[in-house]
Protein backbone atom coordinates (compact mmCIF):
# COMPACT_ATOMS: atom_id res chain seq x y z
CA UNK A 1 0.00 0.00 0.00
CA UNK A 2 1.36 3.02 -0.98
CA UNK A 3 2.59 5.99 1.50
CA UNK A 4 -0.63 8.50 2.17
CA UNK A 5 0.66 12.09 0.52
CA UNK A 6 1.67 14.15 3.24
CA UNK A 7 -0.08 17.01 3.26
CA UNK A 8 1.67 20.92 3.41
CA UNK A 9 1.05 22.95 6.14
CA UNK A 10 -1.73 25.20 6.08
CA UNK A 11 -1.11 28.81 5.03
CA UNK A 12 -1.77 31.20 8.15
CA UNK A 13 -5.10 32.76 7.29
CA UNK A 14 -5.02 35.05 10.14
CA UNK A 15 -4.07 38.92 8.44
CA UNK A 16 -1.92 41.39 10.35
CA UNK A 17 -4.07 43.87 12.48
CA UNK A 18 -4.64 47.05 10.40
CA UNK A 19 -2.47 49.85 10.93
CA UNK A 20 -4.34 52.60 12.84
CA UNK A 21 -4.48 55.99 10.73
CA UNK A 22 -2.73 58.55 11.40
CA UNK A 23 -3.88 61.35 13.10
CA UNK A 24 -5.26 64.78 10.80
CA UNK A 25 -3.69 67.63 11.75
CA UNK A 26 -7.15 69.11 13.31
CA UNK A 27 -7.02 65.68 15.72
CA UNK A 28 -3.48 66.55 16.26
CA UNK A 29 -4.37 70.50 17.02
CA UNK A 30 -7.42 68.98 19.30
CA UNK A 31 -5.11 67.12 21.05
CA UNK A 32 -2.52 69.67 21.86
CA UNK A 33 -5.78 71.85 22.27
CA UNK A 34 -6.24 69.73 25.68
CA UNK A 35 -2.75 69.57 26.68
CA UNK A 36 -2.16 73.46 26.87
CA UNK A 37 -0.21 73.69 23.76
CA UNK A 38 -1.75 76.38 22.29
CA UNK A 39 0.44 78.01 20.37
CA UNK A 40 1.22 74.62 18.85
CA UNK A 41 -2.39 73.66 18.54
CA UNK A 42 -2.75 77.25 16.18
CA UNK A 43 0.15 75.59 14.12
CA UNK A 44 -1.95 72.57 13.11
CA UNK A 45 -5.19 74.10 12.77
CA UNK A 46 -4.03 76.39 10.07
CA UNK A 47 -1.94 73.54 8.63
CA UNK A 48 -5.41 71.64 8.24
CA UNK A 49 -7.14 74.42 7.12
CA UNK A 50 -4.82 74.99 3.93
CA UNK A 51 -4.02 71.55 3.50
CA UNK A 52 -8.22 71.28 2.91
CA UNK A 53 -9.90 73.74 1.22
CA UNK A 54 -13.53 72.46 1.70
CA UNK A 55 -12.54 72.52 5.96
CA UNK A 56 -11.01 75.83 6.09
CA UNK A 57 -13.60 77.41 8.10
CA UNK A 58 -13.32 74.36 10.44
CA UNK A 59 -9.72 74.92 10.46
CA UNK A 60 -9.84 78.45 11.34
CA UNK A 61 -12.09 77.97 14.21
CA UNK A 62 -10.13 75.71 15.71
CA UNK A 63 -7.23 77.89 15.27
CA UNK A 64 -9.09 80.68 16.72
CA UNK A 65 -10.05 79.10 19.60
CA UNK A 66 -6.80 78.18 20.32
CA UNK A 67 -5.78 81.80 20.33
CA UNK A 68 -8.55 83.02 22.19
CA UNK A 69 -7.77 80.27 25.19
CA UNK A 70 -4.33 81.78 25.09
CA UNK A 71 -5.65 85.24 25.27
CA UNK A 72 -4.57 86.43 22.14
CA UNK A 73 -8.56 87.91 21.67
CA UNK A 74 -7.35 90.11 18.92
CA UNK A 75 -5.59 87.81 17.10
CA UNK A 76 -8.33 85.22 16.93
CA UNK A 77 -10.99 88.09 16.22
CA UNK A 78 -8.75 89.07 13.48
CA UNK A 79 -8.26 85.59 12.05
CA UNK A 80 -11.81 85.04 11.48
CA UNK A 81 -12.68 87.62 10.32
CA UNK A 82 -9.95 86.95 7.24
CA UNK A 83 -12.61 84.76 5.60
CA UNK A 84 -15.03 87.29 4.97
CA UNK A 85 -12.72 89.78 4.05
CA UNK A 86 -11.36 87.52 1.33
CA UNK A 87 -15.13 86.49 -0.16
CA UNK A 88 -16.20 83.36 1.75
CA UNK A 89 -18.76 84.31 4.36
CA UNK A 90 -18.66 82.46 7.68
CA UNK A 91 -20.66 79.82 8.86
CA UNK A 92 -22.70 79.74 12.00
CA UNK A 93 -19.82 78.20 13.84
CA UNK A 94 -17.59 80.58 12.39
CA UNK A 95 -20.01 83.89 13.60
CA UNK A 96 -20.36 82.40 16.78
CA UNK A 97 -16.28 81.95 17.10
CA UNK A 98 -15.93 86.01 16.24
CA UNK A 99 -19.24 87.45 18.73
CA UNK A 100 -17.23 85.54 21.69
CA UNK A 101 -13.56 86.68 20.71
CA UNK A 102 -15.79 90.12 20.94
CA UNK A 103 -16.68 89.43 24.57
CA UNK A 104 -13.39 90.15 25.73
CA UNK A 105 -12.76 93.25 23.34
CA UNK A 106 -13.99 96.19 25.32
CA UNK A 107 -12.50 98.97 23.50
CA UNK A 108 -13.90 97.15 20.05
CA UNK A 109 -14.76 100.30 18.41
CA UNK A 110 -17.01 98.65 15.69
CA UNK A 111 -17.87 95.37 16.74
CA UNK A 112 -19.06 92.57 13.81
CA UNK A 113 -21.16 90.45 15.79
CA UNK A 114 -24.76 92.72 15.16
CA UNK A 115 -24.27 92.14 11.76
CA UNK A 116 -23.18 88.99 11.53
CA UNK A 117 -26.01 87.48 13.83
CA UNK A 118 -28.95 89.82 13.13
CA UNK A 119 -32.11 89.32 11.60
CA UNK A 120 -30.90 88.54 8.29
CA UNK A 121 -28.39 85.71 9.45
CA UNK A 122 -30.23 82.39 9.45
CA UNK A 123 -32.20 81.19 12.16
CA UNK A 124 -29.73 78.86 14.58
CA UNK A 125 -28.77 77.97 17.96
CA UNK A 126 -25.37 79.60 17.07
CA UNK A 127 -26.66 82.38 16.16
CA UNK A 128 -29.16 82.80 19.54
CA UNK A 129 -25.63 82.39 21.29
CA UNK A 130 -24.16 85.25 19.45
CA UNK A 131 -26.54 87.64 19.76
CA UNK A 132 -26.79 86.51 23.51
CA UNK A 133 -22.88 87.80 23.92
CA UNK A 134 -24.06 91.13 22.89
CA UNK A 135 -25.08 90.94 26.80
CA UNK A 136 -21.62 89.11 28.03
CA UNK A 137 -20.14 91.90 26.35
CA UNK A 138 -21.26 94.24 28.64
CA UNK A 139 -21.42 92.57 31.90
CA UNK A 140 -17.71 91.51 31.39
CA UNK A 141 -16.85 95.06 30.42
CA UNK A 142 -18.69 96.15 33.82
CA UNK A 143 -21.13 98.02 32.18
CA UNK A 144 -23.81 97.19 34.73
CA UNK A 145 -26.89 98.93 33.47
CA UNK A 146 -26.58 98.22 29.94
CA UNK A 147 -25.83 94.02 30.67
CA UNK A 148 -29.22 94.33 33.10
CA UNK A 149 -31.13 96.03 29.88
CA UNK A 150 -29.45 93.79 27.20
CA UNK A 151 -30.43 90.74 29.14
CA UNK A 152 -34.16 91.51 29.62
CA UNK A 153 -34.10 91.73 25.70
CA UNK A 154 -32.31 88.92 25.60
CA UNK A 155 -34.86 87.19 27.64
CA UNK A 156 -37.74 88.83 25.96
CA UNK A 157 -36.27 87.69 22.84
CA UNK A 158 -35.59 84.26 24.30
CA UNK A 159 -39.15 83.03 24.83
CA UNK A 160 -40.78 82.46 21.23
CA UNK A 161 -44.24 80.89 21.79
CA UNK A 162 -44.19 77.54 20.33
CA UNK A 163 -40.06 77.48 20.56
CA UNK A 164 -37.87 75.55 22.64
CA UNK A 165 -35.00 77.57 24.51
CA UNK A 166 -32.03 76.21 24.28
CA UNK A 167 -30.12 74.89 27.29
CA UNK A 168 -27.07 76.38 26.49
CA UNK A 169 -28.30 79.94 25.74
CA UNK A 170 -30.96 79.31 29.25
CA UNK A 171 -27.89 78.48 31.40
CA UNK A 172 -25.90 81.51 30.07
CA UNK A 173 -29.02 83.54 30.54
CA UNK A 174 -29.15 81.85 34.49
CA UNK A 175 -26.01 82.38 35.53
CA UNK A 176 -25.63 86.25 34.14
CA UNK A 177 -28.87 86.90 36.22
CA UNK A 178 -27.12 85.32 38.80
CA UNK A 179 -23.94 88.03 38.41
CA UNK A 180 -25.93 90.91 38.02
CA UNK A 181 -28.02 89.69 41.16
CA UNK A 182 -24.70 89.59 43.12
CA UNK A 183 -23.62 92.74 41.36
CA UNK A 184 -26.67 94.30 43.39
CA UNK A 185 -25.72 92.78 46.72
CA UNK A 186 -22.31 94.28 46.82
CA UNK A 187 -21.19 96.67 49.36
CA UNK A 188 -22.32 99.94 49.18
CA UNK A 189 -21.36 102.08 52.46
CA UNK A 190 -21.33 106.00 52.16
CA UNK A 191 -17.69 106.97 52.43
CA UNK A 192 -19.39 110.15 53.96
CA UNK A 193 -21.64 108.83 56.54
CA UNK A 194 -18.36 106.56 57.58
CA UNK A 195 -16.37 109.29 57.68
CA UNK A 196 -19.12 111.47 60.45
CA UNK A 197 -19.19 108.56 62.30
CA UNK A 198 -16.02 108.21 63.15
CA UNK A 199 -15.56 111.60 63.86
CA UNK A 200 -17.76 111.61 66.26
CA UNK A 201 -16.79 107.97 67.49
CA UNK A 202 -13.80 107.27 66.64
CA UNK A 203 -13.69 103.81 64.57
CA UNK A 204 -17.25 104.00 64.28
CA UNK A 205 -17.25 104.11 60.59
CA UNK A 206 -15.26 101.28 60.33
CA UNK A 207 -17.90 99.37 62.34
CA UNK A 208 -20.40 100.65 59.64
CA UNK A 209 -18.61 99.11 56.66
CA UNK A 210 -17.74 96.23 58.64
CA UNK A 211 -14.57 96.35 60.35
CA UNK A 212 -15.83 96.05 63.87
CA UNK A 213 -11.92 94.78 64.75
CA UNK A 214 -10.52 97.64 63.16
CA UNK A 215 -12.98 100.23 64.81
CA UNK A 216 -12.37 98.74 68.26
CA UNK A 217 -8.73 99.14 67.56
CA UNK A 218 -9.18 102.81 66.41
CA UNK A 219 -11.63 103.39 69.44
CA UNK A 220 -8.89 102.14 72.24
CA UNK A 221 -5.90 103.68 70.30
CA UNK A 222 -7.59 107.21 70.18
CA UNK A 223 -9.11 106.97 73.58
CA UNK A 224 -5.55 105.68 75.04
CA UNK A 225 -3.85 108.67 73.49
CA UNK A 226 -6.78 111.44 74.71
CA UNK A 227 -6.67 109.84 77.89
CA UNK A 228 -3.12 110.09 78.60
CA UNK A 229 -2.24 113.71 76.91
CA UNK A 230 -5.20 114.48 79.42
CA UNK A 231 -3.51 113.53 81.40
CA UNK A 232 -0.33 114.80 81.24
CA UNK A 233 -1.91 118.06 81.03
CA UNK A 234 -3.60 117.90 84.41
CA UNK A 235 -0.38 116.64 86.38
CA UNK A 236 1.90 119.30 84.20
CA UNK A 237 -0.17 122.13 83.37
CA UNK A 238 -0.48 123.51 79.70
CA UNK A 239 3.44 123.48 79.23
CA UNK A 240 3.33 119.42 79.43
CA UNK A 241 5.66 117.94 76.99
CA UNK A 242 4.15 114.71 77.24
CA UNK A 243 0.80 115.99 76.86
CA UNK A 244 1.69 117.91 73.49
CA UNK A 245 3.46 114.70 72.03
CA UNK A 246 0.90 111.90 73.00
CA UNK A 247 -1.96 114.74 72.64
CA UNK A 248 0.04 115.27 68.68
CA UNK A 249 -0.20 111.61 68.12
CA UNK A 250 -3.53 111.37 69.00
CA UNK A 251 -4.67 114.06 66.79
CA UNK A 252 -3.35 111.99 63.61
CA UNK A 253 -4.65 109.23 64.61
CA UNK A 254 -8.20 110.92 64.90
CA UNK A 255 -7.75 112.71 61.76
CA UNK A 256 -6.68 109.04 59.90
CA UNK A 257 -9.65 107.10 61.41
CA UNK A 258 -11.94 109.55 59.86
CA UNK A 259 -10.32 109.59 56.57
CA UNK A 260 -9.82 105.75 56.41
CA UNK A 261 -13.28 105.07 57.57
CA UNK A 262 -14.24 107.03 54.59
CA UNK A 263 -11.30 105.41 52.21
CA UNK A 264 -12.39 101.81 53.72
CA UNK A 265 -15.92 102.42 52.02
CA UNK A 266 -14.57 102.80 48.50
CA UNK A 267 -12.02 100.32 48.68
CA UNK A 268 -14.60 97.64 49.90
CA UNK A 269 -17.06 97.79 47.06
CA UNK A 270 -13.85 98.52 45.10
CA UNK A 271 -12.24 95.17 45.88
CA UNK A 272 -15.87 93.09 45.79
CA UNK A 273 -16.30 94.28 42.44
CA UNK A 274 -13.15 93.35 41.15
CA UNK A 275 -13.39 89.89 42.92
CA UNK A 276 -16.84 89.55 41.22
CA UNK A 277 -15.19 90.64 37.54
CA UNK A 278 -12.44 88.22 37.86
CA UNK A 279 -15.38 85.42 38.83
CA UNK A 280 -17.21 86.50 35.45
CA UNK A 281 -13.74 86.64 33.42
CA UNK A 282 -13.24 83.21 34.23
CA UNK A 283 -17.06 81.86 33.82
CA UNK A 284 -16.80 83.33 30.35
CA UNK A 285 -13.32 82.15 29.30
CA UNK A 286 -15.38 78.77 29.46
CA UNK A 287 -17.90 79.46 27.62
CA UNK A 288 -15.38 80.06 24.50
CA UNK A 289 -16.34 76.25 23.96
CA UNK A 290 -19.93 75.77 23.96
Amino acid sequence: MAPAASTPPAEATTSAPPVPAAPSYLDLADRLRGAGSYSECVVEALRHAYQHPTERQRGFDEAALCLALAGRFEDAHRLMLTLPAEGEPLDVRGRLRVCLTEVFMPDLGAPACPQLTGASAAVDRRDALGRYTLTMRALHARRWSEARAAQAVAGGAASTPGVDPDPTLAAWQSRDRAWLGRYDALPNKSPLLAAALSAVVPGLGRVYIGRWQDGLVSFLLVGLSAALSAQGFYEEGSHSVRGWIVGSAGALLYVGNVYGSAVGAVVQRRDAEEALSQDVDREYRRRLEP
